[in-house]
């Protein structure tokens, strides 16, 4: 759980171990800004399973993440939290965290949800 980067809001600067190596760099590429990305309001909803659904599909097509899970307390997020890449459902950072020599400025939610059967209780 302490590799988490989601979990560090005491860093003033870029760890060494998150540097890319300059021929390795992507370059300069463009990303576009969103100035309206949607936060979906569990509470408030309540027991509306239908408009929750429709509104988290909606979402996940449009943008593909769910930020809000990254700011949940560690201990919220540590039942999930993996290093075995079998697990089905489970939060990592990086791709390879052990073996990797410059790891990937990212922490991971893998959630698969088909066949559904298999993957609801998570």
């Amino acid at each position: 759980m302490e590799k988490l980067i989601s979990n560090r809001s005491d860093l003033q600067s870029v760890l060494e171990s998150y540097i890319l190596p300059p021929g390795t760099r992507t370059g300069n590429v463009q990303i576009s800004i969103f100035e309206n990305i949607p936060v979906i309001d569990f509470h408030q909803l309540g027991t509306d399973k239908a408009q929750l659904i429709k509104q988290i599909t909606e979402a996940a097509k449009e943008f593909g993440l769910f930020q809000e899970f990254f700011e949940l307390p560690s201990e919220d997020k540590a039942s999930l939290y993996s290093e075995d890449a079998r697990q089905s459902c489970r939060l990592y950072t990086s791709i390879d965290h052990v073996r990797e020599q410059v790891h990937y400025w990212r922490d991971t939610l893998r959630h698969p949800c088909h066949p559904l059967e298999e993957h609801i209780d998570f």
